[in-house]
């Protein structure tokens, strides 16, 4: 004598034929199955909607909503779109059951049906289910580490560049506090170069698009700080020399450019997609090149500069010319407008001077702006 089979699980009996839904649940029951039945199409959603079985047994032939059209909609409902349906009818027309298992239904029964075929389908839908369910569970766990995986990856990744960013940037402030005058001055240049990198992508032509990327824009400002790395490198007797350089004494001063570069160029080579370093690189090689060609180190001239060095010319003259240094005392901020504007064409970029023109107002007002915060903690320290 074979065991007694059990299955256990909660299905839907929907046929509109009141005595075939009583024999099914019948048989079910005997399964040990949880029954609940729906006399039609309408009725079978809205009980799958409040309480989700775990197989539904649906007949095709119903008035209102006949069965390929629920399973049509169960298949492109969210909540319902897995739950394993077997089609139930009483004519063995083969077109009709291929329509219905290409849309979606796990299996189908022809009436009559035996006891053990109908248990043994019924078993093969629930396992098929079951296996499904698994699978997801094993999918969304391998989804959740990777995703994991990546946002440790991307964290790892993110202070490994923020680490590289603060050495260097330690860097270039031990290189600017070596001149007590100009504490500010790198926040300052950081700032005119962001104003200036959103309002020339904002006035970019098609030609100028490529350079102004999104990654430009965002790591030009913070890069525009190594501009003067290279000063770690000269002598204090040449870089706080409160008068004229003598020719020897510029030609070594001058040297800081290719110090700044060289010293970034190294860590770039250990880093070869870091465009910030990239940046850093450009800026303070060239940011003391002219749009004549008579800067230095190179001698470029005109567009051979890159743009990164062109925006941080404008950014340091103008506040190097704002501030007091051991050589030099406090300009105006008039008087500083209208040395750029005379030098457009000649030692800067004309397009830049057009965006400095258009932004000057906002320079000034970060200078003052900073400028106190400087004074400021200045007293505060006294």
């Amino acid at each position: 004598m074979e065991p007694k089979v059990q299955i256990s699980g909660t299905v839907l009996v929907v046929d509109d034929f009141a005595p075939n839904r009583t024999i099914l649940s019948l048989a079910l029951r005997g399964l040990g199955m949880s029954v609940i039945e729906a006399a039609g199409g309408e009725e079978c959603l809205s009980l799958c909607k409040q309480q989700l079985p775990d197989i539904v047994l649906l007949d095709i032939m119903m008035p209102g909503i006949d069965g390929t059209q629920v399973l049509k909609l169960m298949r492109e409902d969210e909540e319902l779109r897995e739950v394993p349906v077997i089609m139930l009818t009483g004519l063995d027309d083969s077109e009709v059951l291929v329509h219905c298992l290409r849309n979606g239904a796990d299996d189908y029964l022809v009436k009559p049906y035996a006891k053990e075929v109908l248990t043994a389908r019924i078993q093969a839908a629930l396992k098929r289910k079951q296996w499904l369910d698994a699978r997801k569970m094993l999918l969304n766990e391998e989804q959740g580490r990777n995703q994991k995986l990546s946002f440790d990856l991307s964290t790892a990744l993110t202070e490994s560049r923020e680490a590289q960013r603060s050495v260097i940037m330690a860097l270039a402030w031990l290189a600017e506090r070596r001149d007590p005058e100009t504490g500010e001055h790198l926040l300052r240049v950081q700032r005119y170069c962001e104003l200036m990198c959103k309002y020339l992508r904002m006035q970019a032509s098609d030609d100028s698009s490529e350079t102004l990327t999104d990654a430009f824009i965002a790591n030009l400002p913070s890069a525009s700080v190594l501009h003067d790395i290279g000063k770690v490198g000269i002598p204090d007797a040449i870089l706080l020399k409160p008068g004229r350089f003598s020719p020897e004494e510029r030609v070594a001063m001058q040297e800081h450019t290719i110090i700044g570069a060289e010293t970034l160029e190294r860590v770039a080579r250990q880093f070869p997609s870091n465009q910030y370093v990239a940046l850093g690189c450009e800026v303070a090689r060239w940011h003391h090149e002219k749009w004549d060609g008579s800067g230095y180190p190179d001698g470029l001239s005109g567009k051979q500069i890159p743009l990164s060095a062109r925006i941080v010319a404008v950014a340091d003259v103008y506040d190097a010319m704002r501030s007091k240094r051991c050589y030099k005392g406090a300009i105006a901020h008039g008087e500083v407008s209208a040395a750029i504007i005379e030098d457009s064409g000649k030692h800067f970029d004309p397009d830049i001077v057009q965006a400095f023109l258009r932004l000057q107002s906002s320079f000034d007002e970060v200078y003052e702006e900073m400028s106190e915060q400087h004074q400021e903690v200045s007293t505060l320290e006294v």
